[in-house]
């Protein structure tokens, strides 16, 4: 069954190995990862995931966490990895 994940934290060492699992596990799902200054590592996942989507978030702003209220996605699960 196709689901939507959301991962904070999907550049850390750790979401890189939930982004992993999820799609060796899940490959039909889509794997949403938050990132903020590691633009490198976010290409790469991109490249190497085809169904991963970065959304760009710095959890220290709260104007950044208010912008995930406007987020019109049904997430099946939401992982921190931060």
């Amino acid at each position: 069954m196709k689901k939507n994940y959301f991962i904070i934290g999907g550049t850390s060492s750790i979401g890189i190995e939930l982004i992993k699992k999820l799609d060796n596990v899940e490959s039909t799902s889509k794997i949403y990862f938050s990132y903020f200054r590691n633009i490198k590592l976010k290409n790469i996942i991109q490249k190497k995931y085809s169904n991963t989507h970065p959304i760009k978030l710095n959890l220290e702003i709260e104007k950044d966490i208010k912008k995930l209220k406007k987020i019109k996605i049904k997430f099946d699960a939401i992982i921190l990895a931060a």
